[in-house]
């Protein structure tokens, strides 16, 4: 079990020591972490990062509330498999790049990914997404395969296509919220 650390009235954080670089942040349904470099001062460490750990705070609140507002689809892994091979067909031709394979489990961390090698990985929790954000998303990764990383080409490729990118990246971030509270 990790120390518990308190900043300002409210928040409190367990703390965890890593081999990072840089301090960071993480969240599970009811818990928030706060990552050190092994050898840091935690005291040292909330004193100079209290604001941006606050914010976060504040961030993941804020998100809690509008997922309190949102619904699950109720779409089928069948009904989503066939949406996400569509929708990445769609998208590969519009970006004149091609795939390989798609593949669909359940993973802990993140939405998707796209290999090197033009496979796409796509996590099955995303059936419960609206289907603009599994379109935003298949997009993405479809999008690596004309620019790997998420640099200034890759991020023009996106707001080309998804003006109200920041928006969307919220959404998001309400239902990885959601769906990992209720899974």
């Amino acid at each position: 079990m990790s120390p518990e650390l308190k900043v300002g009235p409210d928040h409190h954080y367990h703390l965890e020591f890593r081999k990072v670089k840089e301090p960071a942040v993480e969240f599970e349904p009811g818990q928030m972490t706060i990552i050190l470099p092994k050898g840091d001062n935690p005291d040292e460490v909330v004193r100079v990062h209290s604001e941006w750990i606050s914010h976060i705070h504040a961030n993941v609140q804020a998100a809690l509330r509008a997922a309190s507002t949102r619904k699950m689809s109720g779409r089928t892994q069948p009904e989503f498999r066939n949406l996400v091979w569509k929708l990445a067909e769609e998208c590969a031709k519009e970006l004149g790049v091609e795939f390989y394979k798609i593949h669909f489990k359940k993973t802990a961390d993140k939405w998707a990914s796209c290999g090197t090698d033009g496979n796409l990985n796509f996590n099955t929790l995303m059936r419960n997404l609206p289907e603009h954000l599994i379109q935003y998303v298949v997009y993405h990764e479809i999008a690596h395969r004309k620019e790997m990383n998420h640099g200034k080409v890759f991020q023009r490729i996106m707001k080309d296509k998804f003006p109200q990118k920041r928006q969307i990246d919220m959404e998001l971030y309400v239902y990885w919220m959601i769906v990992n509270r209720v899974s």
